[in-house]
């Protein structure tokens, strides 16, 4: 294996299936196993504006896809929405040919900044990103909590469902620190028919909401909003007790919530226990970029 021989061509360039394998075997020993399919992947660039023609693949000299990086773009902002290299060509230079080039596409269409998120336990890619001059700037974290915890109190006002759609209306205020990419509005809009809304009420209207999918014995909270006119808490417990009295069999889980927030508080009281932490790293890639 030689890297003289590896071509790197934009996503564009390939098929979906080649994405598709070049994903799925590229995160083949991940913390999590990754099986998406040609049509979950359309609906994820579709969600998550990547931009293919930004965005590459990697291709052994038999023309067999080795490894993949997915550019996202949003006006100004861009970042990685996933770079993955095959087991068997790691630590050849292979990662880094293609974070360079998406770095270079990222300049090319005249973003600010780049972001990414890694596990803060995967050393090797942590020293590749800060080597291309990423550096930490804030922490996310995934929360979990097992029916094994026990069940929660009844509390006294009970979330009530609600269309998810009617829930977004002032989605930025409702959120103590800006959600990373993947939980921002603009990626939630495309699946808000296929989430469950409930909402906590007060006066007549929301306070408080979430975004749930349920799925088996799992139920995610895609999203959380909470009013900045009521206290966190006040809000937050009442709306989780009653999500979990209605899933009392389910596990329940919250991605990519920032360290930062309020809500985290909260979690923790509960009986949620953080199940993965990633770092949120950034890259500048314009003078004065904060």
């Amino acid at each position: 294996m030689s890297l003289r021989d590896v071509r790197l061509v934009t996503a564009a360039m390939v098929t979906w299936d080649v994405l598709v394998q070049a994903l799925n075997r590229g995160y083949s020993d991940y913390f999590e196993t990754v099986h998406t399919t040609v049509r979950q992947l359309q609906r994820m660039t579709a969600a998550w504006d990547v931009d293919l023609e930004g965005s590459a693949v990697a291709l052994s000299g038999d023309g067999e896809p080795i490894g993949v990086g997915l550019l996202g773009l949003r006006g100004g902002r861009a970042w990685i929405g996933g770079l993955a290299v095959v087991p068997e060509w790691r630590r050849q230079g292979l990662g880094r040919a293609l974070l360079d080039r998406l770095i270079a596409a990222a300049h090319e269409r005249r973003a600010r900044h780049i972001t990414l998120e890694v596990l803060c336990e995967n050393e090797p890619a942590i020293a590749l990103y800060r080597s291309a001059g990423f550096y930490v700037r804030r922490e996310l974290l995934s929360w979990e909590r097992s029916p094994e915890v026990g069940t929660l109190p009844v509390p006294a006002a009970r979330a009530a469902p609600v269309e998810a759609a009617s829930l977004i209306a002032d989605f930025d205020a409702w959120h103590a620190q800006p959600p990373c990419w993947q939980r921002e509005l603009r990626s939630l809009r495309p699946f808000l028919r296929r989430l469950d809304g409930w909402a906590l009420m007060e006066a007549g209207r929301p306070v408080a909401y979430a975004l749930t999918l349920g799925q088996a014995d799992q139920l995610t909270l895609v999203d959380i909003g909470i009013s900045p006119e009521i206290n966190v808490r006040s809000a937050a417990r009442p709306l989780l007790q009653s999500l979990q009295l209605l899933h009392m069999d389910s596990v329940l889980i919250l991605h990519n919530q920032p360290a930062g927030d309020p809500l985290n508080h909260v979690l923790a009281a509960l009986g949620f226990r953080v199940d993965r932490r990633q770092y949120e790293m950034r890259l500048a890639l314009v003078e004065g970029d904060p």
